[in-house]
């Protein structure tokens, strides 16, 4: 049965049982009652973790996976709406893309709660970005997921050199990698190295310091030319460069730190707020 939208299927045992460990202490410690797992594939993991908690979704797209796990697991499948599939669920198979999943409904359904779901899954490589968008983002949900280890290396908390997709997912998730994959576990086998990741969400404090209108405003400004220096790109609207820590000026956008991005915004925040005084005095 071939794999759909280019999807590698873990089969190493090693490696899945190394990943339903993790998971299942990561339930146990963070008290999670759902477990979400999406493009779970041929089982090759659901099969080990389907049990850790109260209640398990999975969330299948491909028609020949759904015909195999119907046969094979006596589990509800449903094409329905998520309203009537969730204030019942125990273990639910959900033929969906989980691209258009909607996760505020599901998440918002009577016994799921938000604080103790964890979200998991092997994502395919095309489309890892947009699922870790989708899924981080909106439901500030715990999530364990296992993805190609180049784009790990540019969004775990502390990466050398900070994306934009770095900055959009560490504002309100902390994420750490956790165990690395070699093509060998899968099938067919990828052509690159790949890891487990963990995201935790940020205590609320901490993510509201960090997605303030203006520094979101701020990230997008400098995105737009990560590899220069902060001295190079600045704006004389901003405020005197001068002014600036040099520590912080000669870095390059991809260099700097949410401490930095918040000192900027700080600075910034200041020079406006001094600007408007002068004119309202004038």
């Amino acid at each position: 049965m071939p794999a759909y939208l280019w999807q590698h299927l873990l089969t190493d045992t090693t490696i899945r049982l190394a990943i339903a460990n993790h998971i299942h202490i990561f339930c146990v410690s963070q008290n999670i009652s759902t477990l979400i797992e999406i493009w779970p594939g041929k089982w090759s993991l659901t099969d080990l973790i389907h049990d850790i908690t109260p209640r398990f979704c999975a969330c299948e797209l491909d028609q020949n996976m759904i015909t195999h796990l119907t046969k094979t697991h006596h589990w509800d499948h449903h094409t329905s709406t998520i309203e009537t599939i969730i204030p019942s669920m125990k273990k639910v198979l959900l033929h969906h893309n989980a691209l258009d999943l909607d996760m505020d409904k599901l998440q918002n359904q009577r016994d799921i709660d938000r604080t103790k779901t964890l979200i998991i899954g092997n994502l395919p490589y095309y489309i890892t970005s947009p699922l870790l968008i989708k899924y981080a983002l909106p439901t500030v949900a715990w999530c364990i997921f296992l993805i190609q280890d180049d784009v790990t290396e540019k969004i775990v908390t502390n990466a050398k050199k900070k994306s934009f997709l770095w900055r959009k997912l560490t504002a309100i998730m902390h994420i750490t990698k956790t165990l690395h994959v070699p093509p060998l576990a899968f099938t067919p086998p990828p052509k690159v190295q790949s890891s487990v990741i963990t995201m935790t969400p940020l205590p609320p404090n901490q993510q509201q310091k960090r997605v303030t209108p203006i520094i979101y405003d701020l990230i997008t400004k400098l995105s737009h030319a990560k590899r220069k220096t902060i001295r190079a790109n600045a704006r004389k609207a901003w405020l005197d460069r001068s002014s600036w820590d040099p520590r912080i000026v000669e870095k390059r956008i991809e260099e700097l730190s949410w401490n930095d991005i918040q000192t900027i915004a700080y600075i910034i925040d200041n020079t406006c707020s001094q600007h408007r005084h002068n004119h309202d005095q004038a």
